[in-house]
């Protein structure tokens, strides 16, 4: 089975999903790749995949099914100032230089709406394809991050912060292409995850 996933979930979700999947159809082999979302849809659309997570950009022939949701955060070095905080708003959020998600990137664009919402406008000093990167240079002392609160933070050490912020959540969907034909290992899959309902 050929799944095209986010980085985000490739050192814990995919892992631990595939592993439970496993107990119950030991025969099946995966064949995974890592890459943004704008590419999993596409290669969703050509063919490549059977199956995607990642974000969601509409397109008719594709089912998109919510499969995890993740907090976003402010992420601070231990000895900075905001780091005895359980809690910011965007607000005090904008005083500091951010280092954030390349531009190209669906979250990205979630992370834009959120601002606009409250009509800020955030200054970065640095763009990041995912969290990893994003802790990277917060831990090297750029600035102050927002991300989604995902197992690549725990890499350093950091203080992730709660934002106050009604849609606090990225949603990363399960995606498949209905006009294809659907493997009986797909569709396990699929049927697996939806009841089991995973969402590390």
């Amino acid at each position: 089975m050929e799944l095209g996933i986010i980085h985000t979930l490739s050192s814990q979700y995919i892992p631990d999903t595939i592993r439970g999947y496993l107990q119950q159809y030991p025969q099946t082999e995966f064949k995974i790749q890592t890459d943004k979302t704008e590419n999993i849809i596409k290669g969703l659309k050509e063919h490549k995949y059977d199956i995607g997570f990642c974000g969601k950009i509409i397109a008719p022939e594709l089912v998109f099914i919510p499969v995890l949701y993740q907090e976003f955060v402010a992420v601070v070095p231990p000895d900075h100032e905001l780091a005895n905080k359980q809690e910011i708003s965007l607000e005090e959020l904008v005083n500091y230089d951010l280092v954030g998600y390349l531009d190209d990137l669906v979250i990205a664009q979630t992370v834009k709406e959120i601002f606009a919402e409250h009509k800020l406008e955030p200054r970065y000093i640095s763009k990041q394809e995912n969290e990893l990167l994003i802790g990277g240079m917060i831990n090297q002392g750029f600035g102050v991050g927002i991300a989604a609160n995902t197992s690549f933070l725990k890499e350093f050490d950091l203080k992730v912060i709660s934002l106050k912020l009604k849609k606090d959540y990225r949603v990363i969907y399960l995606v498949y292409n209905k006009v294809d034909y659907i493997s009986v290992a797909a569709e396990n899959f699929i049927n697996y995850i939806a009841i089991n309902k995973i969402n590390l």
